[in-house]
């Protein structure tokens, strides 16, 4: 995007600032000077090592006046560039990602088929005769194509609109609700240290992947059993685990008079129920200082311990037995209806014999 000479010089980097400085000109010359102030843009062990062999001229920090001057003198030229560059970042990350866990389910398909020669849903496939598993997942069959097409559409839907949602709202001159929305939560997408990325993009690349499961799910049975395990396992990696301990400390504070978390003033409901809650870090510092009695440490530890306890015990017993349950119940129920679609087929053949007798018989006299 025109901003550096080479990935070997740290004014690449630039692309580590974060949106919320990228909303004006004067913030992002702010931000660049303090980033550069802070050395955030310094290299990494494993890019030092490799500009000492191939670009030994290139190791110096972030010139802000170089970065300006290639762009004419003209800071917001250098922000619409930052906005596009960091917005083509997020674009190719969405589309990678997206067409990469999308597609997990039609893999994980094909694998199975290719495996034990079957079709049908992998968890039922010794829950009942083989052939009515099969009969289950015909319909996926007729439409997998379709479904990986639709797949492909919203991959690209999404990783388009996101990031033209966040440059227009970024570069637009207008002030309505829009804007205002998306320059207060362009920071969502920011990258640390330009590669792990944010809970926004996870989120979104989470949507994908359960579009993409949903639309592999070879019967309805399967596509509950996506449902379940995205529905509790996503939110925990998401922050379920913090709303739990926040909760757990919550209690704690009310029961025992501690204070685990941080009561906010201008709280509203949700945050009365889930307070933010102090880091081991800061109660160890608060318990040294006499601001906090020696019951809180070993307290904080317990809470601490004992979430992540019941967030694996939740993933690893709670959504399987679920599962289980489930799936036992809708292949017994398919089951009981494939007999009483044969007790019916063989009655209706009884009946037609037992009345081509008589009518043979009635005929013959």
């Amino acid at each position: 995007m025109k901003l550096t000479d080479s990935f070997f010089d740290t004014n690449c980097n630039a692309i580590q600032l974060s949106n919320k400085f990228l909303t004006n000109s004067e913030d992002m010359l702010k931000g660049l000077d303090l980033y550069n102030k802070e050395n955030k843009f310094a290299f990494s062990p494993l890019e030092r090592l490799y500009s000492k062999i191939f670009a030994k001229d290139r190791i110096k920090n972030v010139d802000i006046n170089k970065l300006i001057k290639k762009c004419q003198n003209n800071p917001e030229l250098l922000r619409k560039r930052l906005v596009g560059a960091k917005n083509w970042v997020l674009f190719s990350d969405l589309i990678i990602t997206g067409a990469t866990l999308g597609s997990l389910g039609f893999l994980n398909n094909y694998l199975t088929k290719k495996r034990t020669g079957k079709s049908g849903f992998s968890a039922e496939l010794y829950m009942a005769d083989p052939k009515i598993i099969e009969q289950r997942s015909a319909k996926y069959e007729q439409n997998k194509k379709r479904n990986i097409k639709k797949l492909a559409g919203i991959v690209l839907l999404v990783s388009s609109l996101v990031p033209l949602a966040f440059s227009r709202g970024l570069l637009s001159k207008n002030s309505n609700k829009f804007t205002k929305f998306i320059k207060n939560h362009a920071k969502y997408t920011d990258y640390t240290k330009g590669v792990f990325m944010s809970r926004f993009t996870m989120l979104t690349g989470i949507i994908m992947n359960m579009s993409g499961l949903l639309l592999a799910s070879r019967n309805k049975t399967e596509r509950k059993d996506w449902l379940i395990r995205c529905l509790i396992t996503n939110p925990v990696f998401l922050g379920g685990d913090l709303l739990s301990a926040s909760l757990i400390s919550n209690i704690c504070d009310k029961l025992f008079k501690t204070k685990l978390t941080e009561k906010s003033q201008n709280g509203n409901i949700l945050k009365s129920v889930f307070p933010k809650v102090k880091t081991l870090e800061q109660i160890d510092r608060e318990v040294k200082n006499n601001e906090l009695s020696k019951l809180h440490k070993p307290l904080s530890q317990g809470i601490y311990w004992g979430n992540m306890v019941l967030c694996a015990l939740m993933l690893a017993y709670l959504v399987p037995t679920l599962c289980n349950k489930m799936i036992r119940n809708d292949v017994n129920k398919s089951v009981d209806e494939e007999k009483a679609n044969r007790s019916l087929n063989n009655n209706y053949l009884k009946y037609s014999v037992k009345n081509m007798d008589n009518f043979i018989k009635n005929s013959v006299k």
